[in-house]
């Protein structure tokens, strides 16, 4: 296994050029895959990533042939009826819920001011945007028709997006995972692991995973 962060995210520096995240991110995952092909014979890759490094996976997984599974935490998910009604119907039964819609509601709203300082601080390097539910159902589609396994990981840092297990392969009905899609969800985990057994147990559930795509893969 190779871990490193892409440019603009965690101990990598931005990097130059006007590409945006999406292309220069997919170019540095090419070149490292590129370098192990070259350096140690390595022709078959499963892409593993967290928040950035998951959209990083998924690009990758949709171009790139050597790929044959990937490893998401807290992906792209889109709200269904079912997790709307989840997150909505509980703030619906809190008596403060409504006295800040009402205020919010009669209050005059304020001019935002800018200071000087906020004008000089910096931009973050990498801004998450989801594309539209249409278009990552188009790319999955695309992943699992070329026999591409995927595993799903999503944590407490989605539940405003995602509150039940079955809701990604319910957001994404219309793609047919034939058999290809795993996910699990840990509500009572923190986005970046810091659990001490979950720390023991998600390595050992994807090293199983990882075994079971390349026992399968080396079937086809």
């Amino acid at each position: 296994a190779l871990r490193f962060d892409l440019s603009g995210i965690g101990d990598s520096e931005p990097r130059r050029g006007t590409a945006s995240f999406q292309e220069s991110s997919s170019a540095e995952v090419t070149e490292v895959m590129d370098y192990l092909q070259q350096k140690k014979g390595i022709n078959r890759f499963i892409v593993y990533g967290l928040c950035s490094g998951a959209d990083a996976s998924y690009e990758i997984a949709r171009t790139d042939k050597r790929i044959i599974g990937m490893i998401q935490i807290d992906s792209y998910c889109y709200p269904t009826m079912k997790s709307l009604i989840r997150h909505y119907t509980p703030k619906l039964l809190k008596f403060d819920v409504w006295t800040r819609f009402l205020a919010k509601l009669f209050s005059r709203p304020k001019k935002e001011q800018v200071s000087g300082d906020d004008l000089s601080e910096e931009t973050p390097s990498y801004i998450r945007i989801f594309p539209s539910r249409k278009d990552i159902a188009q790319g999955l589609q695309n992943i699992c028709d070329k026999n591409i396994y995927i595993y799903n990981i999503f944590t407490n840092d989605a539940l405003d997006k995602f509150n039940y297990r079955a809701q990604y392969e319910d957001s994404f009905s219309d793609v047919n995972f034939d058999g290809k899609l795993k996910v699990d969800f840990y509500p009572e985990l923190d986005h970046i692991i810091t659990s001490p057994d979950h720390q023991k147990r998600i390595p050992k559930d994807i090293c199983d995973w990882v075994k079971m795509v390349s026992e399968k893969r080396a079937l086809t």
